[in-house]
């Protein structure tokens, strides 16, 4: 009765769990050599907005007077290619930079683009557009957007 319980339970249940063990691996492996790593940049891009737009080295304002920092508030005197290339630091030469468009209400477009930048018609352009709430220069508060451009 012992041998039979144990191949009951090596045939419903040891098996199968190889089965979809190796299922997936086939599956994350297929993933990750298709799409050249379109995942791990898709991530890593995701993290650099988060960074220029939520760090008081970047983009984001800080009131000096609490050092509170707001996230979602971009600081117009901070939205310089210089400020750019210091908070994105790009491992290869090859890697494609980014473009990045501030929008705000009533006031003309400012573009930035890291040193880096490559656009190419052989690469899709990517856009990612985040509303953000603009400090200007003369500390009032407006509406505005932050859209970025990738090339990949």
């Amino acid at each position: 009765m012992a041998e039979v319980k144990k191949q009951l339970f090596y045939t419903f249940f040891v098996l199968p769990a190889i089965a979809i063990i190796f299922g997936l691996a086939v599956v994350v492996a297929a993933l990750i050599s298709t799409n050249d790593g379109t995942i791990v940049k898709n991530v890593q891009q995701k993290i650099n907005e988060q960074k220029l737009i939520g760090n008081a080295n970047c983009f984001a304002y800080e009131d000096k007077g609490i050092g509170r920092v707001y996230n979602g508030y971009i600081d117009k005197k901070k939205f310089t290619e210089e400020i750019l290339n210091k908070c994105l630091e790009f491992r290869k030469a090859s890697d494609p930079g980014v473009l990045i468009v501030l929008k705000t209400e009533g006031e003309n477009d400012v573009e930035i683009a890291t040193k880096n930048l490559k656009p190419t018609i052989s690469r899709t352009q990517v856009k990612e557009t985040k509303p953000v709430v603009v400090i200007t220069e003369d500390d009032l508060i407006k509406p505005g957007s932050l859209t970025f451009n990738y090339w990949q």
